[in-house]
């Protein structure tokens, strides 16, 4: 009797897991599992030349595969997961007999029967899908055979058949005409303004009394009386003319001019009183109007938009005739209505109603912009507000390129974002133009690019790399010639020219050797490393270069460079460690460590190395009555010539930046440096600037800083950078775009606030990242205390932290937190606010005219604490530590914050008078700035 042998599934594991089936056709995932599927005897991969690779056939007249089964070695053994999601566990039988773990024979069979039915010469594999599938030798792959290069095959060229020619591809369009504000944009319309602009009133609100009889023919008698205004003007003129000539002839004839002097001051005043009665009927009509405008804008603000009065603005030709009527508006951004208009009636606003207006003009302009609807939101910024700055932000927002470029360029003079939205927006002829122009290179090199023109591109990035070498900026000049013009030799040739006598050293060095293996030049990377090792540099690069030969020689891509990089790192550390005086002791032995990272030996000496040496050199403890502050350095600007002194200063991570003025000459300087070198940078503007300087840092990451002249224009170019150093590896973008700025402030999490003047009025806006505009709120009803500040040359007190915004206005401390103020009134006048770090326990200082005051966390729940009462308007800062800073002249005092406490810890005298106070990069240091160009790093020691 025959019975068919046959494969059932069990609930159960039948054998163990020594393969596995991969049920993918494709053989990338069979190299995937025979690789990350096995490991050998000691837990490392297995060796690839014993896999043996099955491949499972459709079925049997088809042989494509449809997976494959996985099997190692004797010694190997497959891993506790899968090694890919397509991977099933398999198990053997009679050691050539391969099958699933969960599968059992039936009928059941002893292995001697088993032996029997199969060949001993072949492997077999049961799968369910294709059944039992028997394998000669000569069917077994390998890995080898799934990455061997196919032979090459006889290939014949005389087949082509001529094609169709095309047509030269089209890289550029450009308009005929430039266009200008006249005719850009007339778009957009839809059906708004299509009432007409001759309505004879706005709708009246609910709950306004109605007009009666009475009222009709009073509008009526004002209509008249309307045209006849300039007649009474006239008459009474030139009755005042008469009366000025009879009072100069009455030496002549004094009795015969009486009654004829009596008529006509009578004549005067009735004319006088006729006019008056008239403005008064206008004035209550244009009151009317206002209630019935504010009334529309909140019930229904498209509708109100349409009648919009504008506050402020110079776009109008003339006076028309006064009216007590809103004429109906188009409320679409249209750049033909900047360039002029027709004749304006001014309506005399109380200021009451101006703030009114807006805020209310503000708050739609913000609602527009959640709306999307962003031409709408342009139109209150630029028509209604004159708020040029906010409506091209806005416009390009919503990606309304031409209209933001024109308005960037023409209107607010900042071409340098103008061609950027031209860039944005494919306009890309004129970008180029505007681009040289302003000698942006690299900018117009890849719009060039973007059009196939590789010629002019690779000019204009070859102009970009003689700039960045003529300013010593080597990093970017080799970025440029890899990235841009795929010149590796000349990057190569860039980057070595940095090292070692220029800032860039140790950046230039690390790029250096990633170039070198993007490009696997490994032989010149090794030669490069012993050359490094046969000559030291001076004393401040030894410590970073160990640190850079010990990450090559764990991450550089080829064995030979890493053995030679570990080799010279360890020689270059001990001949640093031999010397007498190392400061950083432990970053040299950190980077021995890291040769070999598992070595606890070499890990322990170098702890016992690095604690001989940090006892040595210390002295005998004494005990410190308080905290004490010692100057630790003194650090020079570089450059610093006679007439140059120092306006302001600020903090940015670990980098410190000193804005510079020029008493001979017009000149602005600004310096970057950090506290660990004196490498130091330095970016010039030949300005004229008498205004006080506007210096903000984001007190985290120093890779943008806003330097701007209070009140007064941009400076010439509107965005530069400092490049990557060896202490600081970080590019820092320098923004001044703002014109009659009052105060910038950023808070360390992408935004930054701005306080400046816009169409005579001040403006509060939130820019985020890529300069989009976020909100903006009018500063008005603090006008006169902002008109005080630029009188006497005072910047806005600003300080931003999180989504609170501080300001002082005078003694008032307004607070703005998620579009609402709260105001807080002090004792003394505000000259300065700060904060602590982000990231920490909110705490913010506030310096007044006579001491300061601090307070946590939220100022109505913690109160006030004063502190520094003896100083006058002193000079604050929060240090890494929690430790309150505040100086005054040559005095200087320091507090503590630590446990809801302000207590006064310790108390010094300055050798001079100090400009600025800053943080450290630790935890108990700070920074006191001088005129002449020199900064104190004093520690607080215990």
């Amino acid at each position: 009797m025959e019975v068919t042998l046959g494969l059932k599934y069990s609930p159960h594991v039948q054998r163990a897991t020594t393969c596995w089936l991969v049920n993918s056709p494709a053989p990338q995932h069979w190299v995937t599992a025979a690789i990350a599927g096995f490991v050998g005897a000691e837990k490392h991969n297995t060796d690839q030349t014993h896999i043996r690779i099955l491949p499972i056939p459709r079925s049997l007249h088809d042989s494509a595969a449809i997976g494959a089964v996985i099997v190692a070695g004797a010694a190997a053994k497959v891993t506790l997961e899968p090694p890919t999601t397509d991977c099933l566990p398999y198990g053997c039988l009679l050691d050539r007999v391969f099958l699933p773990i969960d599968a059992r024979l039936e009928p059941e069979v002893s292995p001697e029967e088993l032996q029997q039915l199969l060949s001993r010469e072949r492997t077999y594999v049961w799968h369910p899908q294709a059944g039992l599938l028997a394998y000669e030798p000569n069917d077994i792959l390998s890995v080898v055979d799934l990455i061997r290069p196919r032979p090459p095959q006889p290939t014949r060229f005389d087949q082509a058949q001529p094609g169709v020619l095309l047509p030269t591809r089209l890289v550029s369009l450009g308009p005929a005409e430039p266009p200008t504000m006249a005719n850009v944009l007339q778009t957009g319309r839809d059906d708004i303004g299509t009432k007409g602009s001759d309505l004879t009133a706005l709708p009246p609100h609910a709950g306004e009394p109605q007009p009666g009889v009475g009222a009709n023919i009073t509008m009526a008698g004002l209509k008249m009386l309307k045209a006849g205004l300039a007649g009474l003007n006239k008459l009474g003129s030139a009755i005042g003319s008469a009366l000025q000539k009879g009072s100069a002839g009455g030496n002549r004839s004094s009795s015969g001019m009486g009654s004829g002097s009596n008529w006509l001051q009578q004549m005067q005043s009735w004319a006088q009183q006729r006019m008056e009665h008239l403005n008064q009927a206008f004035l209550s009509q244009r009151e009317k109007e206002l209630n019935r405008l504010m009334n529309l804008l909140e019930t229904n603000p498209d509708e109100g938009l349409k009648y919009a009065l504008p506050i402020g603005g110079d776009a109008h030709r003339g006076t028309a005739p006064p009216t007590g009527r809103l004429s109906q508006r188009n409320p679409n951004f249209n750049l033909s209505n900047l360039g002029g208009g027709g004749p304006a009636d001014h309506w005399d606003l109380s200021w009451q109603h101006q703030q009114e207006l807006l805020n209310r003009y503000r708050e739609l302009a913000n609602r527009e912009i959640n709306l999307g609807r962003y031409r709408r939101a342009a139109y209150i910024y630029a028509e209604l507000l004159s708020d040029y700055q906010s409506a091209a932000s806005t416009l390009k927002q919503g990606q309304h390129w031409r209209e933001a470029a024109v308005l960037y360029q023409e209107r607010l003079h900042q071409p340098l974002l103008a061609a950027e939205c031209l860039k944005e927006g494919g306009l890309w002829t004129e970008a180029i133009e505007l681009y040289v122009k302003l000698k942006e290179h690299e900018q117009a090199g890849d719009i060039h690019q973007r059009l196939d023109q590789q010629e002019e591109a690779d000019a204009q990035y070859r102009l970009a790399v003689n700039a960045c070498r003529a300013r010593n900026d080597y990093l970017e000049a080799a970025r440029l010639q890899e990235e841009k013009l795929d010149d590796t030799d000349a990057a190569i040739a860039s980057l070595e020219s940095a090292w070692p006598h220029t800032s860039q050293a140790i950046p230039g060095l690390t790029k250096l050797f990633e170039l070198y293996g993007r490009a696997a030049r490994h032989p010149a990377a090794a030669e490069k490393i012993k050359q490094l090792g046969q000559s030291l540099p001076f004393t401040n690069l030894l410590v970073p270069l160990v640190e850079t030969l010990s990450r090559n020689a764990n991450h550089y891509p080829d064995r030979e460079v890493q053995r030679i990089a570990a080799d010279t790192t360890r020689v270059v550390a001990s001949r640093v460690l031999t010397q007498k005086m190392v400061t950083e002791t432990d970053r040299v032995l950190k980077a021995v460590q890291h040769l070999a990272p598992g070595d606890r030996l070499l890990a322990r000496d170098c702890q016992r190395f690095g604690q001989g040496r940090s006892l040595l050199p210390l002295p005998a403890p004494r005990p410190k009555p308080k905290k004490i502050p010692v100057c630790g350095r003194t650090i020079r600007l570089h450059g610093f010539a006679e007439g140059h002194y120092v306006e302001t200063a600020a903090t940015s991570g670990a980098a410190v930046f000193v804005a510079v003025k020029n008493r001979r000459e017009p000149q602005v300087q600004l310096y970057r440096l950090t506290w660990r070198e004196a490498e130091q940078l330095r970016l010039d503007w030949n300005v004229a600037e008498s205004h006080p300087l506007l210096l903000a840092t984001d007190p985290i990451r120093p890779n943008e800083v806003w330097l701007n002249a209070m009140g007064g224009n941009p400076f010439s170019s509107t965005v530069q950078a400092f490049g990557e150093t060896n202490e600081l590896p970080v590019v820092t973008r320098v923004v001044s775009r703002l014109t009659s700025a009052l105060g910038v402030a950023m808070n360390g999490h992408g935004t930054t606030w701005i306080a400046d003047i816009r169409d005579e009025m001040p403006t509060l806006s939130a820019i985020g990242l890529n300069g989009k505009l976020l909100q903006t709120v009018s500063l008005a009803e603090h006008l006169s205390t902002i008109d005080q500040y630029l009188t006497y040359g005072q910047p806005l007190p600003m300080f931003a932290s999180g989504e609170h915004v501080y300001m002082g206005f005078g003694e008032q401390l307004v607070v703005h937190h998620r579009g609402l103020n709260s105001t807080t009134i002090l004792d003394e006048p505000i000259i300065k606010i700060t904060g602590s770090l982000p990231n920490t326990r909110r705490r913010t200082a506030v310096s007044l005219q006579q001491g300061a005051v601090l307070f946590w966390d939220d100022l109505h729940e913690s109160g006030l604490m004063k502190f520094a009462t003896d100083l006058q308007a002193p000079l604050l800062t929060f240090n890494r530590g929690g430790f309150v800073i505040a100086a005054w002249d040559r005095r200087c005092e320091i507090y503590s914050t630590k446990g809801n406490a302000l207590n006064l810890v310790s108390e010094m005298e300055l050798p001079k008078p100090a400009v600025e106070v800053i943080s450290g990069d630790e935890l108990m240091h700070f920074g006191v700035v001088y005129e002449d160009g020199n900064i104190d790093l004093f520690v607080i020691i215990e």
